[in-house]
Protein backbone atom coordinates (compact mmCIF):
# COMPACT_ATOMS: atom_id res chain seq x y z
CA UNK A 1 0.00 0.00 0.00
CA UNK A 2 1.33 3.43 -0.93
CA UNK A 3 1.67 5.91 1.92
CA UNK A 4 1.08 9.52 0.95
CA UNK A 5 2.35 12.33 3.13
CA UNK A 6 0.99 15.82 3.57
CA UNK A 7 3.24 18.61 2.32
CA UNK A 8 3.82 19.72 5.92
CA UNK A 9 5.50 16.42 6.83
CA UNK A 10 7.15 15.56 3.51
CA UNK A 11 10.90 16.13 3.89
CA UNK A 12 12.35 14.01 1.10
CA UNK A 13 13.94 16.15 -1.63
CA UNK A 14 13.01 15.68 -5.28
CA UNK A 15 14.97 16.43 -8.42
CA UNK A 16 13.17 18.58 -10.97
CA UNK A 17 14.32 18.71 -14.59
CA UNK A 18 12.78 21.76 -16.27
CA UNK A 19 13.00 22.63 -19.92
CA UNK A 20 14.89 25.77 -20.85
CA UNK A 21 14.46 27.06 -24.39
CA UNK A 22 16.50 29.34 -26.57
CA UNK A 23 14.85 30.69 -29.71
CA UNK A 24 16.92 30.18 -32.86
CA UNK A 25 15.97 32.10 -36.00
CA UNK A 26 15.98 29.93 -39.13
CA UNK A 27 15.77 31.09 -42.76
CA UNK A 28 14.64 29.18 -45.83
CA UNK A 29 17.35 27.23 -47.65
CA UNK A 30 17.83 29.95 -50.26
CA UNK A 31 18.93 32.30 -47.48
CA UNK A 32 16.20 34.81 -48.33
CA UNK A 33 13.31 35.74 -46.09
CA UNK A 34 10.81 36.61 -48.80
CA UNK A 35 8.60 34.80 -51.32
CA UNK A 36 6.76 36.20 -54.33
CA UNK A 37 3.16 34.99 -54.58
CA UNK A 38 1.97 34.97 -58.19
CA UNK A 39 -0.44 32.93 -60.31
CA UNK A 40 1.24 29.67 -59.29
CA UNK A 41 2.13 28.16 -55.93
CA UNK A 42 5.45 29.04 -54.28
CA UNK A 43 7.59 26.74 -52.14
CA UNK A 44 9.88 27.56 -49.20
CA UNK A 45 12.00 24.93 -47.43
CA UNK A 46 13.55 25.43 -43.99
CA UNK A 47 16.05 23.02 -42.42
CA UNK A 48 15.66 22.21 -38.72
CA UNK A 49 19.05 21.27 -37.22
CA UNK A 50 19.74 18.03 -35.36
CA UNK A 51 19.21 19.47 -31.88
CA UNK A 52 16.77 18.83 -29.05
CA UNK A 53 13.72 20.97 -29.85
CA UNK A 54 10.13 21.68 -28.89
CA UNK A 55 8.05 22.23 -32.02
CA UNK A 56 4.96 23.44 -30.13
CA UNK A 57 6.96 26.23 -28.49
CA UNK A 58 8.40 27.25 -31.88
CA UNK A 59 6.59 29.50 -34.31
CA UNK A 60 6.37 30.42 -37.98
CA UNK A 61 6.54 34.10 -38.83
CA UNK A 62 5.75 35.95 -42.09
CA UNK A 63 4.04 39.07 -43.44
CA UNK A 64 1.61 39.03 -46.37
CA UNK A 65 1.20 42.22 -48.41
CA UNK A 66 -1.56 42.53 -51.01
CA UNK A 67 -0.49 45.51 -53.19
CA UNK A 68 -2.51 48.70 -53.33
CA UNK A 69 -5.24 48.68 -55.95
CA UNK A 70 -4.26 50.43 -59.17
CA UNK A 71 -7.54 52.31 -58.83
CA UNK A 72 -7.33 54.70 -55.88
CA UNK A 73 -11.04 54.39 -55.16
CA UNK A 74 -10.92 50.64 -54.68
CA UNK A 75 -9.80 48.15 -52.02
CA UNK A 76 -7.07 45.61 -51.32
CA UNK A 77 -8.22 42.59 -49.32
CA UNK A 78 -6.29 39.73 -47.70
CA UNK A 79 -7.70 36.54 -46.19
CA UNK A 80 -7.02 36.38 -42.45
CA UNK A 81 -8.76 33.47 -40.67
CA UNK A 82 -6.73 30.72 -42.31
CA UNK A 83 -3.04 30.58 -43.28
CA UNK A 84 -2.17 31.09 -46.98
CA UNK A 85 -0.63 27.62 -47.12
CA UNK A 86 -1.75 24.99 -49.62
CA UNK A 87 0.52 22.22 -48.35
CA UNK A 88 2.58 21.75 -45.17
CA UNK A 89 5.24 19.02 -44.85
CA UNK A 90 7.84 17.90 -42.32
CA UNK A 91 10.15 15.03 -43.25
CA UNK A 92 13.55 13.53 -42.59
CA UNK A 93 16.40 13.43 -45.08
CA UNK A 94 15.60 9.75 -45.47
CA UNK A 95 12.12 10.59 -46.71
CA UNK A 96 10.11 9.68 -43.57
CA UNK A 97 7.12 12.03 -43.45
CA UNK A 98 6.17 13.26 -39.99
CA UNK A 99 3.52 15.58 -41.49
CA UNK A 100 2.07 15.99 -44.99
CA UNK A 101 -1.17 17.96 -45.31
CA UNK A 102 -2.49 19.13 -48.67
CA UNK A 103 -5.37 21.63 -48.99
CA UNK A 104 -4.09 23.04 -45.71
CA UNK A 105 -6.00 26.34 -45.84
CA UNK A 106 -9.32 24.53 -46.20
CA UNK A 107 -8.44 21.81 -43.71
CA UNK A 108 -7.56 24.45 -41.12
CA UNK A 109 -11.00 26.02 -41.61
CA UNK A 110 -12.48 22.69 -40.49
CA UNK A 111 -10.73 22.37 -37.13
CA UNK A 112 -9.15 25.76 -36.38
CA UNK A 113 -12.08 27.42 -34.58
CA UNK A 114 -13.25 24.02 -33.30
CA UNK A 115 -9.96 23.45 -31.47
CA UNK A 116 -8.81 26.87 -30.26
CA UNK A 117 -9.92 27.62 -26.70
CA UNK A 118 -11.86 30.80 -25.97
CA UNK A 119 -9.37 31.61 -23.21
CA UNK A 120 -6.48 31.54 -25.72
CA UNK A 121 -8.54 33.58 -28.17
CA UNK A 122 -9.14 36.39 -25.66
CA UNK A 123 -5.65 36.32 -24.21
CA UNK A 124 -3.51 36.63 -27.33
CA UNK A 125 -3.45 38.57 -30.59
CA UNK A 126 -0.99 36.12 -32.14
CA UNK A 127 -1.74 33.06 -34.18
CA UNK A 128 -4.18 32.48 -37.00
CA UNK A 129 -7.62 32.99 -35.47
CA UNK A 130 -7.80 36.52 -34.04
CA UNK A 131 -10.46 39.00 -32.98
CA UNK A 132 -11.79 41.85 -35.07
CA UNK A 133 -11.25 45.38 -33.79
CA UNK A 134 -15.02 45.95 -33.96
CA UNK A 135 -16.45 43.00 -32.06
CA UNK A 136 -14.17 40.79 -30.00
CA UNK A 137 -16.54 37.82 -30.38
CA UNK A 138 -16.17 37.75 -34.15
CA UNK A 139 -13.12 36.33 -35.83
CA UNK A 140 -11.21 38.42 -38.33
CA UNK A 141 -11.98 37.00 -41.78
CA UNK A 142 -10.31 39.72 -43.87
CA UNK A 143 -7.79 42.53 -43.60
CA UNK A 144 -8.94 45.42 -45.80
CA UNK A 145 -7.01 48.49 -46.96
CA UNK A 146 -8.44 51.54 -48.70
CA UNK A 147 -11.22 53.95 -47.78
CA UNK A 148 -12.99 54.42 -51.10
CA UNK A 149 -10.86 57.43 -52.01
CA UNK A 150 -7.28 56.34 -51.36
CA UNK A 151 -5.80 52.93 -52.15
CA UNK A 152 -3.39 51.20 -49.77
CA UNK A 153 -1.80 47.76 -49.45
CA UNK A 154 -3.45 45.21 -47.17
CA UNK A 155 -0.86 43.90 -44.71
CA UNK A 156 -1.25 40.80 -42.52
CA UNK A 157 1.36 39.79 -39.94
CA UNK A 158 1.22 36.08 -39.17
CA UNK A 159 2.95 34.76 -36.06
CA UNK A 160 1.83 31.15 -35.87
CA UNK A 161 2.81 29.17 -32.76
CA UNK A 162 3.41 25.49 -33.39
CA UNK A 163 0.82 24.57 -30.78
CA UNK A 164 -1.83 26.33 -32.90
CA UNK A 165 -1.12 24.11 -35.91
CA UNK A 166 -3.56 21.63 -34.43
CA UNK A 167 -3.54 17.90 -35.13
CA UNK A 168 0.03 18.01 -36.48
CA UNK A 169 3.37 17.00 -34.99
CA UNK A 170 4.15 20.72 -34.75
CA UNK A 171 1.58 20.95 -31.93
CA UNK A 172 3.33 18.30 -29.81
CA UNK A 173 4.52 20.08 -26.64
CA UNK A 174 7.51 17.81 -25.95
CA UNK A 175 11.26 18.25 -26.13
CA UNK A 176 12.42 15.76 -28.74
CA UNK A 177 15.80 14.89 -30.24
CA UNK A 178 15.39 13.33 -33.68
CA UNK A 179 19.08 12.73 -34.24
CA UNK A 180 18.99 14.08 -37.78
CA UNK A 181 18.15 17.19 -39.79
CA UNK A 182 14.47 17.73 -40.63
CA UNK A 183 13.01 19.55 -43.63
CA UNK A 184 10.01 21.85 -43.14
CA UNK A 185 8.51 22.53 -46.56
CA UNK A 186 5.79 25.17 -46.93
CA UNK A 187 3.86 25.53 -50.17
CA UNK A 188 2.08 28.88 -50.32
CA UNK A 189 -1.10 29.15 -52.37
CA UNK A 190 -1.43 31.09 -55.60
CA UNK A 191 -2.29 34.78 -55.32
CA UNK A 192 -6.07 34.39 -55.70
CA UNK A 193 -6.15 32.19 -52.58
CA UNK A 194 -4.16 34.76 -50.57
CA UNK A 195 -5.77 38.10 -51.45
CA UNK A 196 -7.56 40.14 -54.11
CA UNK A 197 -8.92 43.57 -55.11
CA UNK A 198 -12.54 44.76 -54.96
CA UNK A 199 -14.62 47.80 -55.87
CA UNK A 200 -16.37 48.07 -52.50
CA UNK A 201 -16.20 46.45 -49.09
CA UNK A 202 -19.00 46.80 -46.52
CA UNK A 203 -18.22 44.91 -43.29
CA UNK A 204 -20.95 42.75 -41.74
CA UNK A 205 -23.73 44.28 -43.84
CA UNK A 206 -25.87 41.30 -42.84
CA UNK A 207 -24.41 39.64 -39.72
CA UNK A 208 -25.29 36.08 -40.72
CA UNK A 209 -23.88 36.51 -44.22
CA UNK A 210 -20.74 38.52 -43.49
CA UNK A 211 -19.39 41.47 -45.47
CA UNK A 212 -20.55 42.64 -48.89
CA UNK A 213 -17.77 42.61 -51.49
CA UNK A 214 -18.45 43.82 -55.02
CA UNK A 215 -16.52 43.11 -58.22
CA UNK A 216 -13.65 41.13 -56.69
CA UNK A 217 -10.75 40.56 -59.10
CA UNK A 218 -7.25 39.12 -59.08
CA UNK A 219 -4.31 41.39 -58.42
CA UNK A 220 -3.09 40.11 -61.78
CA UNK A 221 0.30 41.42 -62.81
CA UNK A 222 0.78 42.96 -59.35
CA UNK A 223 2.10 40.02 -57.30
CA UNK A 224 1.41 39.53 -53.62
CA UNK A 225 4.58 39.54 -51.53
CA UNK A 226 5.45 37.47 -48.49
CA UNK A 227 8.26 38.89 -46.37
CA UNK A 228 9.93 38.29 -42.98
CA UNK A 229 9.64 34.53 -43.49
CA UNK A 230 11.38 32.78 -40.59
CA UNK A 231 10.92 29.75 -38.40
CA UNK A 232 11.80 30.48 -34.79
CA UNK A 233 12.91 27.16 -33.32
CA UNK A 234 12.62 26.55 -29.55
CA UNK A 235 15.89 24.73 -28.82
CA UNK A 236 16.21 22.82 -25.54
CA UNK A 237 19.02 24.27 -23.41
CA UNK A 238 18.90 22.28 -20.17
CA UNK A 239 22.01 20.01 -20.36
CA UNK A 240 20.35 17.37 -18.16
CA UNK A 241 17.32 17.13 -20.46
CA UNK A 242 19.43 17.12 -23.64
CA UNK A 243 21.78 14.43 -22.33
CA UNK A 244 18.90 12.25 -21.17
CA UNK A 245 17.18 12.54 -24.56
CA UNK A 246 20.32 11.71 -26.51
CA UNK A 247 21.19 8.77 -24.25
CA UNK A 248 17.67 7.34 -24.47
CA UNK A 249 17.57 7.61 -28.27
CA UNK A 250 21.06 6.16 -28.71
CA UNK A 251 20.35 3.14 -26.48
CA UNK A 252 16.80 1.88 -25.96
CA UNK A 253 15.11 4.41 -28.20
CA UNK A 254 11.92 6.33 -27.48
CA UNK A 255 8.36 6.26 -28.80
CA UNK A 256 5.69 8.94 -28.95
CA UNK A 257 2.09 9.08 -30.13
CA UNK A 258 1.78 11.82 -32.75
CA UNK A 259 -1.21 13.23 -34.67
CA UNK A 260 -1.20 12.84 -38.44
CA UNK A 261 -3.75 14.38 -40.82
CA UNK A 262 -4.73 12.94 -44.19
CA UNK A 263 -6.73 15.33 -46.37
CA UNK A 264 -9.10 14.64 -49.25
CA UNK A 265 -11.01 16.74 -51.76
CA UNK A 266 -14.22 15.57 -53.45
CA UNK A 267 -15.65 17.66 -56.30
CA UNK A 268 -19.42 17.29 -56.70
CA UNK A 269 -21.62 18.33 -59.63
CA UNK A 270 -24.93 17.13 -58.17
CA UNK A 271 -26.98 18.26 -55.20
CA UNK A 272 -26.96 14.73 -53.71
CA UNK A 273 -23.36 13.66 -53.14
CA UNK A 274 -21.51 10.90 -51.31
CA UNK A 275 -18.01 11.41 -49.90
CA UNK A 276 -16.29 8.04 -49.39
CA UNK A 277 -12.96 7.39 -47.68
CA UNK A 278 -11.24 4.04 -47.21
CA UNK A 279 -8.93 3.77 -44.20
CA UNK A 280 -6.31 1.14 -43.47
CA UNK A 281 -3.19 0.48 -41.39
CA UNK A 282 -1.23 2.71 -43.76
CA UNK A 283 -3.11 5.71 -42.38
CA UNK A 284 -1.93 5.08 -38.83
CA UNK A 285 -2.74 3.17 -35.65
CA UNK A 286 -6.21 4.64 -35.27
CA UNK A 287 -8.55 7.47 -36.29
CA UNK A 288 -9.47 10.15 -33.76
CA UNK A 289 -12.02 12.01 -35.88
CA UNK A 290 -12.99 12.96 -39.42
CA UNK A 291 -13.96 16.52 -40.35
CA UNK A 292 -15.82 17.39 -43.57
CA UNK A 293 -16.58 20.89 -44.86
CA UNK A 294 -18.56 21.90 -47.98
CA UNK A 295 -17.41 24.89 -50.06
CA UNK A 296 -20.43 25.80 -52.17
CA UNK A 297 -20.31 26.97 -55.76
CA UNK A 298 -17.14 28.06 -57.49
CA UNK A 299 -14.28 28.80 -55.08
CA UNK A 300 -14.16 32.49 -55.82
CA UNK A 301 -12.94 35.68 -54.16
CA UNK A 302 -14.46 36.44 -50.79
CA UNK A 303 -16.28 33.09 -50.45
CA UNK A 304 -13.33 30.76 -51.10
CA UNK A 305 -13.19 29.65 -47.46
CA UNK A 306 -16.88 30.00 -46.56
CA UNK A 307 -18.60 26.72 -45.70
CA UNK A 308 -22.25 27.78 -45.47
CA UNK A 309 -24.44 25.44 -43.40
CA UNK A 310 -27.58 27.03 -44.80
CA UNK A 311 -26.70 25.83 -48.30
CA UNK A 312 -27.10 22.26 -47.03
CA UNK A 313 -30.45 20.51 -46.67
CA UNK A 314 -29.32 17.52 -44.63
CA UNK A 315 -26.61 14.88 -44.27
CA UNK A 316 -25.78 11.63 -42.50
CA UNK A 317 -22.64 9.51 -42.15
CA UNK A 318 -21.81 5.82 -42.06
CA UNK A 319 -18.96 3.65 -40.83
CA UNK A 320 -18.56 0.26 -42.48
CA UNK A 321 -21.98 0.77 -44.11
CA UNK A 322 -23.72 1.35 -40.76
CA UNK A 323 -25.35 4.67 -39.95
CA UNK A 324 -23.69 6.80 -37.29
CA UNK A 325 -26.89 8.86 -36.91
CA UNK A 326 -30.33 7.30 -36.72
CA UNK A 327 -31.82 10.20 -38.68
CA UNK A 328 -30.79 12.66 -41.36
CA UNK A 329 -29.14 15.69 -39.74
CA UNK A 330 -31.11 18.79 -40.76
CA UNK A 331 -29.46 22.06 -41.87
CA UNK A 332 -30.88 24.50 -44.40
CA UNK A 333 -33.63 26.96 -43.51
CA UNK A 334 -32.28 29.44 -40.91
CA UNK A 335 -35.75 29.58 -39.28
CA UNK A 336 -35.98 25.81 -39.04
CA UNK A 337 -34.21 23.16 -36.92
CA UNK A 338 -30.45 22.91 -37.00
CA UNK A 339 -29.79 19.42 -35.70
CA UNK A 340 -26.02 19.71 -36.10
CA UNK A 341 -25.89 22.56 -33.54
CA UNK A 342 -26.92 20.42 -30.59
CA UNK A 343 -25.42 17.16 -31.83
CA UNK A 344 -21.95 18.65 -31.43
CA UNK A 345 -22.64 21.10 -28.59
CA UNK A 346 -20.26 19.32 -26.17
CA UNK A 347 -17.44 19.28 -28.69
CA UNK A 348 -17.79 23.03 -29.28
CA UNK A 349 -17.96 23.97 -25.61
CA UNK A 350 -15.30 26.55 -24.64
CA UNK A 351 -14.14 26.72 -28.28
CA UNK A 352 -14.02 29.81 -30.50
CA UNK A 353 -16.60 28.38 -32.90
CA UNK A 354 -19.25 28.59 -30.15
CA UNK A 355 -18.86 32.35 -29.62
CA UNK A 356 -21.35 33.37 -32.31
CA UNK A 357 -23.80 31.58 -34.60
CA UNK A 358 -21.98 33.17 -37.52
CA UNK A 359 -18.77 31.34 -36.62
CA UNK A 360 -20.48 27.97 -36.88
CA UNK A 361 -22.79 28.65 -39.83
CA UNK A 362 -20.22 30.29 -42.12
CA UNK A 363 -17.38 27.97 -41.05
CA UNK A 364 -19.50 24.83 -40.97
CA UNK A 365 -17.79 21.49 -40.46
CA UNK A 366 -19.17 18.14 -39.43
CA UNK A 367 -17.00 15.79 -37.41
CA UNK A 368 -17.44 12.19 -36.40
CA UNK A 369 -15.31 11.30 -33.39
CA UNK A 370 -13.99 8.09 -31.87
CA UNK A 371 -11.80 9.72 -29.23
CA UNK A 372 -12.91 11.31 -25.97
CA UNK A 373 -11.86 14.93 -26.27
CA UNK A 374 -9.78 16.82 -28.83
CA UNK A 375 -6.10 16.34 -29.66
CA UNK A 376 -5.81 12.97 -27.91
CA UNK A 377 -2.47 12.09 -29.55
CA UNK A 378 -0.95 15.37 -28.46
CA UNK A 379 -1.74 14.37 -24.88
CA UNK A 380 -0.30 10.86 -25.43
CA UNK A 381 -3.76 9.30 -25.06
CA UNK A 382 -4.00 6.17 -27.19
CA UNK A 383 -7.47 5.71 -28.54
CA UNK A 384 -9.80 6.13 -31.45
CA UNK A 385 -11.08 3.87 -34.20
CA UNK A 386 -8.76 0.89 -34.58
CA UNK A 387 -7.20 0.57 -38.04
CA UNK A 388 -5.88 -2.97 -37.71
CA UNK A 389 -8.76 -3.80 -40.05
CA UNK A 390 -9.76 -1.77 -43.11
CA UNK A 391 -12.54 0.76 -42.57
CA UNK A 392 -14.91 2.57 -44.93
CA UNK A 393 -16.32 5.96 -44.00
CA UNK A 394 -19.11 7.64 -45.98
CA UNK A 395 -21.02 10.86 -45.56
CA UNK A 396 -24.05 11.70 -47.73
CA UNK A 397 -25.02 15.32 -48.35
CA UNK A 398 -28.13 16.91 -49.78
CA UNK A 399 -27.27 20.43 -50.88
CA UNK A 400 -29.09 23.31 -52.53
CA UNK A 401 -26.00 23.88 -54.70
CA UNK A 402 -24.88 21.34 -57.29
CA UNK A 403 -21.28 22.52 -57.65
CA UNK A 404 -19.64 21.89 -54.27
CA UNK A 405 -16.15 21.01 -53.11
CA UNK A 406 -16.05 18.75 -50.05
CA UNK A 407 -12.82 18.83 -48.03
CA UNK A 408 -12.21 16.03 -45.53
CA UNK A 409 -9.55 15.94 -42.81
CA UNK A 410 -8.89 12.52 -41.27
CA UNK A 411 -7.07 12.97 -37.94
CA UNK A 412 -5.11 9.80 -37.18
CA UNK A 413 -2.74 8.62 -34.49
CA UNK A 414 0.69 7.33 -35.51
CA UNK A 415 3.53 5.94 -33.44
CA UNK A 416 6.81 7.82 -33.81
CA UNK A 417 9.90 5.80 -32.90
CA UNK A 418 13.37 7.36 -32.62
CA UNK A 419 16.24 4.90 -32.11
CA UNK A 420 19.83 4.27 -33.18
CA UNK A 421 18.38 2.89 -36.43
CA UNK A 422 16.79 6.26 -37.20
CA UNK A 423 13.29 7.69 -37.30
CA UNK A 424 10.24 5.52 -38.03
CA UNK A 425 6.58 6.52 -38.06
CA UNK A 426 3.77 4.00 -38.36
Amino acid sequence: MEVKRAETIEYRPSVMADSEYKITKLFQNTGANNVTISSSESVATIELPAVAMNLAQSYLNFTVTVPANTNAAKYSIAYRDTPPISRLELFTRGGKYLMDISNFSNVYQAFGQRTKMIEDYHGSADGIITKTSINELETERFVVAGDGTTAAPAVVNFKIPGHELYNTILSLDKSVWFGEVLQLRITFGAQDSVGFWADTYVPNAVPTLGPVITTPVSTGASPITLTNLNFFLAQEQNPRVVNDLMQTVSTSGMSLVVPFVHSYKTSATAQDTAVSIRLSRGHGQSVERIYTIPINGVESFGTRYVADAEALVSFYSLLDSRRLQEFDVICGDPTGPHDYLWLRAREKQNRVVSLTADNDEQNFAWSDSWCDGLECAKQQHLGGLDLSVERKYDIYFKSTVATTKYYSAVVCQKMLSISPAGVEIM
